[in-house]
């Protein structure tokens, strides 16, 4: 094969490439960190983000919403490599990864949609709808904050509050406790 023929990567998306790597690559790798625990491994699932999102750059529709698309990427490659950890689970990515994923896919198989959306709705009203906008509308924290009238720095406080009551509820209710979990938050 001969190199000289071969247009890879593209000349005219290069350097905007490499911009929107250094632009995101920070952000990125820290929401990989939050979802996989480890800084190895975030590292690896923000590369290969960025090999996906390279390979199908033609697939952007709004180039406005390139954080989103790019966290959805990151995220759906976690999702995968969850998956196919749980399908080999004899071959860990290392020892931490390892206790980490086994705690999150035996949290998740004891709590079904039904019972996290019954929990959600138990949640004080300013932190379920950030919640329910940026998880089942998908909504950017900019389109949130628009949307709900409030600065973007109380949209990503009461998400990261919203998410930690969220959390500690699930578990609660996984682990059958009799504790009400709502009482923080029934003033609703």
């Amino acid at each position: 094969m001969n190199a000289a023929k071969i247009d890879w990567p593209p000349a005219s998306s290069l350097l905007p490439f490499e911009q929107l790597v250094r632009d995101y690559q920070d952000a990125l790798r820290g929401f990989a960190f939050r979802l996989t625990g480890n800084s190895d491994s975030a590292a690896d699932l923000t590369q290969q983000t960025f090999y996906l999102a390279f390979k199908h750059q033609h697939r952007l529709r709004d180039p406005r919403r390139v954080r989103s698309w790019l966290h959805s990427i990151l995220h759906r490659e976690f999702l995968q490599r969850l998956r196919r950890h749980r399908r080999s689970p004899e071959l860990p990515w290392n020892e931490e990864d390892e206790s980490h994923l086994q705690q999150s896919v035996q949290h998740v198989e004891r709590i079904d949609a039904q019972q996290a959306m019954s929990v959600l709705m138990q949640l004080d009203e300013k932190f379920r709808l950030p919640l329910a906008l940026f998880y089942l509308e998908e909504l950017s924290y900019r389109d949130i904050a628009e949307r709900m009238a409030i600065p973007i720095g109380t949209v990503m406080s009461r998400l990261s509050r919203g998410k930690r009551m969220l959390r500690s509820m699930l578990q609660e209710t996984a682990a059958g406790s009799d504790a009400d979990p709502a009482s923080p938050t029934s003033e609703c």
